[in-house]
Parts: C-alpha cells; structure tokens; sequence
C-alpha cells in the first residue's frame, strides 16, 4: 500500500489505531516543516555569510556566530523530513494544476456551449413568440408537395376577402431569427416584398395590402344617407365621375345596390342584366330585422348633405378566381375559391356553395387574427356575429365590383334600376 492509499484509509476512518497514530505523527510533521519553510525560506543573506567576515567588533562578531548557527541548523535538518517536504510541495503544486485544468475546460465547454444557444437556439425560441410565417399549417396527404405555410394560407384568405381588384398567386418567407422574417408576396401583376419583425409588418409598397374595398355613408340632399362603395382608388366622387372616363380605355368600378339582394336573386339579376361582377360585397349588419335594408347603423340615418360617415365593415369574395391549396378541410370547408369552384357545376354561383365559403373564410378570420391585426387592426364586427346572421336570414349582397368595363358598358350599369352608384377613377 502507497501512502497515498494509506492517508485515504485514515481520511476514510478505516486504519487501525497503530497506523493511525504513525499517520498522525507524519502530519505533524510535514506541519512543522511548512512552518519552518515558511519562516525560514526568504531569509536574506544565509548563504552570503562566511567565517571570513568576523571583525573586531562584538556586534559583527555576534551576527556572525548567529549566523554560522544558522547555516549548521539548516544542514542538520533530517534528510527525510526534506525529502517528504518535496513530495508533499509536488502533489500540492498537482493538486493546483490539475484544479486549474478542469476548471479552464469547465470554462472553455460552458462558453461553447453558451454561444452555440445564443446562435442556433435562442433565435427560434424568440420566433415562437411572435408570428411566424413559415410556420407548417397544413401537410398533404401525397408525397412531393410541400407543407402550407401559414403566411401563404393568411395572404390568400385575405385577398379573397378585402381585396377585390388582385388576384393573389403566392407568398414565402425567410426567417432571420429573433422573430424577424423577409416576405415575398406576389399577385398577377406585381411582386412585392416587406420584413415581419416581432408582430410589425412593413411593406415597402404599403398601398400593395391596404387598397381595400370600402364602404362610406354618405348624406344626400333628400335627408336619407346613402351607402356607397369607394372606387378603386378608395374616392368618394361628389359627383358622378363616368362622364370624365376615356372612351378607349377599360376600368374597374364599384357598384352599389340600393338594397340588399339574397345572394341567388343576385345572380338571377347579374345574368338578366349582362353584369359580370368580379367581386362581390355581402352585409354584415341585418338593419330592423330586414335583411334588403342596405346596412347604415340607426346613427347615420340623417346625416347632412355631402357629410361622410364610416359605412359597412367591407368583407367580400372573388368569383372567379382561386388559388389551390393544402388546409384543414375538416375545420375550414371549401376555404379557398379554387376548392369552392370545384364544388358545384355552378362553382361559386352555387348559394350553397358560397355560404360554406364565407362562413368558413369568416371563421378562418376569427381563428388568425394576427395577420389582420397586423395590417388594420381587428374586425370592426365579430366574425361569429356575421355568421349568425348569415344562419338567420341568409347571404345578402348590397355592392360588387365589375371585372374591367368599358364607359359605355359602365354607364349602361349605372342606368339599371336597382343601381345606386358606380364609382371608378377618371385617369
């Protein structure tokens, strides 16, 4: 057994009373060595002394009688006392060493460690509290199609909705971490891109997701306010601005009815009358219990001539046009205007058919808020609110907007019976 070993077993209590004591014994003696080295050690001139350097003087002579004891002290020191001095002086001198080593890789594996978090994990942690474009919303049951992300899913929802004069194609991502993300987002004529940074959109071309359809309550000089849908431009002419269109050019309009029409009666009307809407503006406020009464809340009833007012929450859907893509079919029937198309020979000109696309559009709406609050803020009007209406007295249009028309065939709407305004935007 080594003495490493045999000072353990007296660490441990295991050593019999003999061992013990020798052990003690060493202890106090390697004690009274360091006491001895340390008092000794750095005693200045011990060895610069010799027997040659004793003058005349008593003093001199006593240093150097003191001296000489010194030196013979230091050379009568039991040889293995200095011996287990040095062994002792080693294993400390390792003990420190080896202390500092692990505690440098300690050090050294913590720092690792804290920067591969801060690089790779800590930004998507930050990502998931906030929205997050790319994230998979929907997986297709085939293999080799990817996942549907749910800006993609948002993006068209939303032109369907409030955007009557685009046609959505696709949208993409890329996250930068820490909840910041570029988008890319494309429509039939135009590519745009912005940045998603911590629930705060900025588009480059703002005006690309905010033309939206809008309705105002206007006063008229017979003391009833009107309801009217803005033109493209979002304006609201004081006068009637067919007149200053060109001949040869072609033009988006919005049209407003001058009362509600269920919406199979609204299509009877558009296929009697040669009116091809691209777009149509359903009611989201059912006024005195009857659902053709055009929806102007009671306190808008009188305002005065040329006075405006907020008017309808303006939600709407494209007829003839619809992307394909994966979502939860079971929550959100006939989501996309493609899959409404498809349901019917008659597709989106169906009643049915476009009920199941509204309502599940409106809770598509109710259950992701974040993408329209991030553009304009929450729904004037609850989605569940809307639906309840539409159960209760059904789906009714008061506005639509023309594919592109002529003046001439523009006019000729206007002139229709049931038409109260046509609004497009002199060039």
């Amino acid at each position: 057994m080594n003495y490493r070993e045999l000072l353990q077993e007296y660490k441990n209590g295991t050593l019999d009373e003999n061992k013990a004591a020798e052990v003690e014994q060493d202890i106090e003696k390697q004690d009274a060595i360091s006491e001895y080295l340390f008092e000794n050690a750095e005693i200045p001139g011990i060895d610069e002394f010799s027997d040659g350097d004793v003058t005349e003087n008593s003093a001199g002579e006593k240093a150097s009688e003191n001296n000489a004891d010194a030196k013979q002290s230091s050379i009568h020191i039991d040889e293995k006392l200095r011996e287990d001095a040095d062994d002792f002086s080693k294993l400390i001198n390792k003990k420190i060493r080896m202390a500092f080593v692990k505690a440098g890789v300690i050090t050294a594996a913590a720092s690792i460690i804290i920067v591969l978090f801060v690089i790779f994990a800590l930004p998507k942690i930050v990502d998931r509290f906030y929205y997050n474009p790319g994230e998979a919303v929907a997986f297709p049951k085939e293999e080799g199609y990817s996942p549907t992300k749910r800006l993609d899913l948002d993006m068209m929802t939303y032109y369907d909705v409030f955007l009557p004069w685009k046609s959505y194609m696709r949208a993409e991502s890329v996250s930068m971490g820490y909840g910041k993300y570029f988008i890319n987002y494309r429509d039939i004529t135009d590519n745009h891109v912005g940045t998603i940074e911590k629930n705060k959109m900025i588009l480059f071309d703002p005006d690309s997701l905010r033309n939206t359809a809008q309705a105002y309550v206007m006063g008229s000089s017979e003391g009833k306010s009107k309801l009217v849908l803005l033109s493209p431009g979002n304006v609201c002419y004081e006068y009637d601005p067919l007149p200053e269109l060109d001949d040869d050019d072609d033009y988006y309009a919005s049209v407003t009815l001058n009362k509600c029409m269920k919406y199979d009666d609204f299509i009877e009307w558009c296929d009697d009358n040669g009116v091809y809407p691209r777009w149509v503006a359903y009611s989201t406020y059912v006024r005195d219990n009857d659902p053709e009464k055009l929806p102007i809340r009671e306190s808008k009833e009188e305002l005065e001539e040329h006075v405006f007012s907020d008017g309808e929450e303006c939600l709407g859907f494209h007829l003839n046009e619809g992307n394909y893509i994966f979502y939860d079919k079971e929550k959100y029937p006939l989501l996309t205007a493609g899959d409404a198309m498809d349901a019917s020979e008659d597709g989106l000109r169906d009643y049915d058919v476009a009920v199941t696309h509204v309502k599940s559009m409106l809770t598509y709406l109710d259950d992701n808020p974040q993408f329209l609050h991030m553009l304009q803020g929450d729904l004037m009007i609850s989605p569940e609110y809307v639906k309840k209406n539409i159960d209760e007295y059904g789906l009714y249009i008061y506005g639509f907007v023309t594919e592109k028309a002529s003046k001439d065939e523009l006019m000729a709407i206007k002139e229709l019976e049931d038409v109260e305004f046509v609004m497009a935007d002199p060039e």
